[in-house]
């Protein structure tokens, strides 16, 4: 069955089953069909006329598979629509489709992203998926850069393992929940109305929940409640609590940097944590031809811009728009930084705690590599203990990295993209105070 007859029966079902009409624009009957024949979004954009890639990723799919969502109640995206529509066409007997819907009402993906195109990860979802499903761990911690693909990673996962678990719920840190109304959310997520008002109660309520029955939580943004004592208290013991505790859930968190209160967890052994770091020069390769980018110059740039999946993405439009495709004009150029790229970057180095700040501006003016001995020198007023940590915590975000190593000692440097944000950032303050 070709994808435009898998198309018209699942309309007919719609109508038959749940007296709508499925009334798709022209361009939503092509990302549908396309999904339905698994082309990339970069791969529709070449076929479909008169509509940018972005607009088909970013606005008019995500509209599209929301209103299948809203038609079916089920848990249809780009990824599994062709496998859901022919369970649902393939199942003549109502109690398999009341089934599926009772299975995917446990799913909740609410605030969950879209899926978008996908590149390589191979070794990092394996990995993830021996620690969920195969080790049974309790927490889970993805760090890294703004825009290494934290979240794209996580989204792909969940979609591997999702059958594995009772309850999935994706919440979205980003929202600006206070504690109380991110607490009541997940109790409704469970069925559950707690009538305590004490927090920790509440949460020791939860862990009781999450060992009676196979949980997958997934917390997106946690940098979100950091550095707000107020507001992080509580989720902090949320945190230490599902790590500490017995119980056969998992908790899965993205963050661009490492909670402290994980240090202090004392049963280490179900916990988790990855270090994301770029794509491969094989899947930057691909996700760049994607894009409709040509040698030569791929690999020179996958090297300048060390792999990031959304500097690459940034920096490919500026040369399909500004270069007409030409690679070459922007490594002849200075090193372009989209201000996107820049301000996600300016909310992440705000974020640090100060000696890590430091630590960045420093040596992000200086031309040579440092060893860690050569660091301590410039902060004297600092513990070489504290300074160690903080270089180790930077290393594992991807915002420093080791660049050789001198008679056993490792030679440190600042990312070059990390680079370029500082120096432009005290260009502008340089420029802003010549004008004032």
């Amino acid at each position: 069955m070709d994808a435009q007859e898998i198309i018209r029966q699942f309309k007919d079902w719609l109508k038959r089953e749940k007296k709508t009409d499925l009334n798709l624009d022209s361009l939503e009957e092509e990302i549908l069909e396309y999904s339905l024949q698994n082309l990339s979004y970069s791969q529709m954009s070449d076929r479909i006329a008169n509509y940018d890639l972005s607009y088909i990723s970013n606005i008019k799919a995500p509209k599209l598979f929301r209103k299948l969502r809203q038609f079916t109640g089920l848990d249809i995206n780009k990824k599994n629509c062709k496998l859901t529509i022919q369970k649902i066409l393939t199942s003549d007997q109502p109690q398999v489709i009341e089934q599926i819907t009772r299975n995917l009402s446990r799913i909740n993906l609410r605030e969950a992203p879209d899926f978008n195109d996908f590149y390589g990860r191979e070794t990092e979802l394996a990995k993830l998926h021996e620690w969920i499903i195969g080790k049974r761990s309790r927490l889970v911690g993805i760090f890294g850069l703004t825009g290494i693909g934290k979240t794209a990673l996580v989204r792909e996962l969940v979609e591997n393992i999702k059958d594995d678990f009772d309850y999935v719920i994706w919440k979205n840190l980003d929202l600006s929940y206070n504690w109380e109304k991110f607490i009541t959310d997940l109790e409704n997520c469970f069925g559950y109305n707690s009538s305590e008002q004490d927090s920790n109660t509440r949460i020791l309520n939860l862990i009781d929940y999450l060992n009676s029955h196979r949980c997958l939580l997934i917390f997106d943004q946690w940098e979100e409640v950091m550095g707000n004592t107020e507001l992080s208290d509580n989720y902090n013991k949320l945190l230490s609590q599902v790590g500490r505790l017995q119980h056969k859930s998992c908790l899965l968190f993205t963050s661009l940097q490492k909670p402290d209160i994980t240090d202090f967890i004392i049963n280490q052994n179900n916990i988790r944590q990855l270090s994301l770091s770029s794509l491969d020069n094989q899947n930057a390769r691909m996700l760049l031809e994607k894009l409709g980018l040509q040698d030569p110059g791929i690999d020179t740039l996958i090297r300048n811009y060390r792999g990031h999946p959304l500097a690459l993405i940034l920096v490919s439009d500026n040369i399909r728009s500004v270069h007409n495709g030409k690679i070459e004009k922007v490594l002849d150029s200075t090193f372009f930084m989209d201000n996107v790229l820049m301000n996600l970057l300016d909310n992440q180095i705000c974020s640090l705690p100060d000696l890590q700040q430091n630590i960045i501006r420093k040596l992000a003016t200086e031309k040579e590599a440092k060893t860690i001995f050569q660091i301590y020198q410039y902060f004297p007023d600092y513990s070489q203990g504290g300074i160690s940590d903080a270089i180790n915590n930077l290393w594992k975000i991807g915002i420093m990295e080791k660049d050789d190593i001198l008679e056993e000692t490792i030679l440190w440097v600042i990312n070059p993209l990390i680079q370029k944000y500082i120096n432009r950032t005290y260009a502008k303050r340089n420029e802003s105070r010549g004008n004032s």
